[in-house]
């Protein structure tokens, strides 16, 4: 988990900038980039010469650059959180579908806890307590936050976006709770931790089996096996102890490299489960190389069953929304059956979390914005919509038909 966060202190000198203001990703991809669009979505496509429309209306002098950046979201859809810098004053965006996170928080003063030392904007809220940073709430989807020495102010909202499914519905990316945000994360008022948990008690509900032992993959399984075996009465006990100097096998370039990863990140604690079977809970199963090399390191080392259950449904499609979800082809689940899958992981049983099961467990806690003003359009939206389309194949928008990820 990768946490990115910008700063403004107040009281900061205004100095002029030479240099045009240009959006800066905090996470997921910002607007593609005027004639080199490649883009997979029919709606996100460069107009003109990619500069935004001069039709816009603004005061002669100073520019209106609120005017501006919605005048571009209404040209890209999504996906993307980024801000902006002009001057003495920050302008943090998030598309209209939500899709990217977007956390804004601010320091205390150390002096006169009322005042403020400085306003933070970042990915995920689990970076705000090595600054001493208190979470304020999410930038909406849609809104244009302003920041200044004086204080945050919310100049404006682009107008919310047609889903491809025809409803007016935000697409926060489900997969942000399964895998990518750390534990401690807020999003939409519920701890990622807690999500996590209640996937993996739906997952005991859905597919239980008789075992000695619920473990997981660590470490963002952990939550899920807990939840398993609170729900299940099958007592959790760790089978793997993970290298903490290999970094993530998912985002590995190769299929080599990716196996390679695996074999130096995980060692198994064979007195724990020799002779017993074992229950392992996976985050998710994208390619299956780190499930097949973890199921064949626990049978080697005595376990007398391994039944694999993954506290997500199968990953059957891309994602063109800035995360490296491979290609079709890549995908286990499109690969072979779930009743195939025991043979090729080496396992006595596979199964997955239920995408109904997975909705449960996410829109259970969630908890409206306290930012959420309900004004207008947006009175009509649906808030607690995700974005599932790796799961489901159903994008946020439409996809063109010759792509073949």
């Amino acid at each position: 988990m990768i946490v990115r966060a910008l700063l403004l202190m107040p009281g900061i000198d205004e100095q002029e900038s030479p240099m045009t203001p240009t959006p800066t990703a905090l996470n997921g991809h910002g607007p593609c980039e005027a004639n080199k669009c490649s883009s997979p979505t029919k709606s996100c496509s460069n107009k003109g010469d990619g500069r935004l429309s001069r039709s816009i209306s603004e005061d002669a002098g100073e520019p209106d650059w609120a005017k501006r950046i919605v005048a571009l979201m209404g040209q890209y859809p999504l996906a993307y959180s980024f801000c902006l810098m002009h001057k003495d004053s920050i302008y943090a965006v998030r598309d209209c579908f939500g899709n990217r996170p977007l956390v804004l928080g601010k320091v205390p003063g150390l002096y006169d806890p009322e005042k403020v030392d400085a306003w933070i904007v970042a990915s995920e809220t689990c970076c705000f307590k090595d600054v001493g940073c208190k979470a304020i709430g999410e930038v909406l989807p849609g809104e244009i936050v302003k920041i200044t020495r004086n204080g945050i102010e919310s100049v404006a909202r682009a107008p919310p976006k047609l889903h491809v499914s025809r409803k007016l519905t935000t697409a926060f990316c489900v997969f942000e709770y399964v895998y990518f945000a750390r534990g401690d994360t807020f999003f939409e008022g519920q701890q990622v931790y807690s999500v996590r948990e209640r996937c993996g008690r739906q997952l005991a509900k859905e597919s239980w089996v008789e075992a000695d032992i619920v473990s997981n993959v660590p470490d963002s399984a952990t939550a899920a096996a807990l939840g398993f075996s609170a729900e299940s009465g099958i007592p959790y006990k760790e089978v793997l102890i993970k290298n903490p100097y290999v970094g993530r096998t998912f985002i590995q370039p190769s299929n080599r490299l990716r196996q390679l990863a695996v074999s130096k990140k995980f060692g198994a604690l064979a007195e724990n489960f020799a002779g017993k079977r074992i229950i392992i809970v996976d985050d998710s199963i994208v390619r299956g190389n780190t499930l097949q090399a973890i199921v064949k390191l626990l049978r080697d080392a005595g376990a007398k069953e391994v039944h694999v259950r993954a506290a997500c449904p199968p990953v059957r499609n891309p994602c063109y929304m800035g995360i490296n979800i491979p290609t079709r082809k890549e995908l286990i689940a499109n690969q072979m059956t779930v009743e195939e899958m025991p043979a090729f992981f080496g396992a006595d049983s596979v199964s997955y979390l239920s995408i109904e099961g997975l909705r449960t467990a996410v829109e259970q806690g969630i908890k409206e914005n306290p930012r959420e003003t309900n004004e207008g359009e947006w009175a009509q939206v649906n808030k607690k919509g995700h974005c599932v389309a790796c799961l489901t194949g159903e994008y946020p928008v439409t996809v063109q038909e010759e792509l073949d990820w």
